[in-house]
């Protein structure tokens, strides 16, 4: 019976799948149903590399042994591979410089096959078809794939969403220009060089009033921070005249200095994740907190600055998901609780109700006990997935020479800095109060949370 009902209706059976195997097993009922569902079946299509160590190898008989379906349908297309080598030996640069092919082939050969490969693909993709396209390799993007008049730019203009891993370390390649993009919805950039801030600034500027996703991820930003020639001293670091603190706010964003902004240059801005990214307060004001739903900071400079900003903004914050992620300081160590950046996220956390999901990495020392209190007061009633990270740091001074980095030595603190509470938290145990939780996440060894904690799980 399948194989009469209209295509129409097959399509709409075949995206109510939500299953890739069930998906499968139905395209081989018959041919009939298969050709009802093979728009739906090869609506992404995911490539991945042989193996890590060549990046330019992949294994396309799949693809072109299905003929013309597996290029004429994906609306998505994904180029990824296995992650476990190092952000810059990943780019088949690095291996032409370490081990140059054979004298009778040029030294750019393994990038070239890289760039050759990846262009035969997405030229036989039909024009203007594509609206998710994902790098996911961790090495620089070819220039005739992302660069100016790159094949993207001239067949595929109408993409919505973009997801780049790149090779932050890697100092070669094209510029990448994504200037055409005009109608992206979600930005996913993790590992971006700093010859590649450029085309960050631009894309978001073209895509602000409508983009609802924004990833950025710098990965290292004190080594970005060499490369655009800051010096060592962040409170006089200038690169053209910009402030360390101040480069995402001025030179990414757009925003002047002098400028107070009367509201949001990213209205429709539903998840915002940004990683080893300096902020000011101020930058909080380019972000509409009454639409924006999830809220990450992973190791941002001056996150609790943005954080105290957003209270004062005066309007309704919406926000579902909070994540934290503070970075070890040796310059702002303190053995005073809480310190300035706990008081911040205890101030923030207060400021409104709501959340479902809370994640929290942060440094010692701090007054756990009324962190929980508080986070628990506020969002008890909402909150179904809670996570909390403690950890602590030694600095090592006697790594490397004088006036070179501090190396710390990053380690768990097992028992939250509870212990000289340990009385007051048998008795109070603010965790109980979850009203519908899921999951709660400690980072206790087992003998800790036996003896010490095990009152903290018998939620009821």
């Amino acid at each position: 019976m399948l194989h009469k009902l209209p295509p129409e209706i097959m399509e709409m059976i075949s995206r109510s799948l939500t299953s890739k195997q069930d998906l499968k097993a139905l395209a081989l009922v018959s041919r009939a149903v298969h050709r009802g569902v093979q728009r739906t079946l090869w609506a992404s299509l995911d490539l991945s590399t042989i193996q890590e160590e060549e990046l330019w190898h992949f294994n396309l008989k799949p693809v072109f042994n299905r003929g013309l379906p597996a290029l004429v349908y994906p609306t998505e297309l994904s180029f990824n591979s296995d992650f476990s080598i190092t952000q810059g030996e990943r780019c088949p640069h690095w291996r032409d410089q370490e081990n140059p092919p054979d004298s009778t082939v040029r030294a750019s050969s393994r990038f070239e096959c890289l760039a050759r490969t990846v262009q035969s693909i997405v030229e036989n993709v039909p024009r203007r078809r594509l609206r998710k396209f994902t790098w996911g390799l961790g090495t620089c993007i070819p220039g005739n794939i992302l660069g100016r008049k790159g094949i993207l730019e001239r067949q595929q203009p109408h993409l919505t969403s973009l997801d780049l891993t790149t090779a932050g370390d890697c100092l070669l390649d094209d510029e990448i220009d994504l200037s055409s993009f005009r109608n992206l919805r979600e930005l996913r950039w993790r590992g971006p060089r700093f010859d590649d801030f450029d085309a960050i600034a631009d894309v978001l500027r073209t895509n602000r009033q409508h983009l609802t996703k924004v990833e950025l991820d710098f990965v290292d930003w004190n080594k970005l921070r060499d490369y655009l020639a800051f010096e060592p001293d962040a409170d006089i670091d200038l690169f053209e005249g910009v402030l360390v603190d101040n480069f995402f706010h001025r030179s990414i964003l757009g925003i002047e200095l002098h400028t107070v902004l009367d509201k949001p240059i990213f209205p429709s801005l539903v998840s915002l994740s940004l990683s080893s990214v300096p902020l000011l307060g101020r930058t909080a004001r380019a972000f509409d907190f009454t639409t924006l739903e999830f809220l990450s900071l992973r190791k941002c400079r001056n996150w609790d600055r943005f954080l105290d900003e957003i209270p004062k903004l005066g309007v309704p914050i919406r926000l579902k998901s909070l994540e934290v992620h503070q970075q070890y300081d040796p310059q702002t160590v303190t053995t005073a609780t809480p310190t300035p950046e706990h008081a911040a996220l205890l101030v923030f956390i207060t400021s409104f109700a709501g959340l479902e999901d809370l994640y929290l990495s942060l440094v010692s020392p701090m007054d756990t006990l009324e962190l929980w209190e508080v986070a628990v007061k506020s969002h008890g009633s909402t909150l179904k997935r809670f996570t909390h990270h403690l950890c602590g740091a030694v600095s090592n001074s006697s790594i490397g020479t004088p006036g070179s980095h501090i190396v710390p030595q990053i380690y768990d603190i097992p028992d939250f800095d509870l212990a000289p509470k340990l009385g007051k938290l048998t008795r109070e145990n603010p965790l109980s109060n979850i009203c519908h939780p899921e999951s709660i996440g400690l980072t206790c060894i087992p003998e800790v949370l036996v003896r010490r904690f095990l009152l903290i799980f018998s939620l009821v």
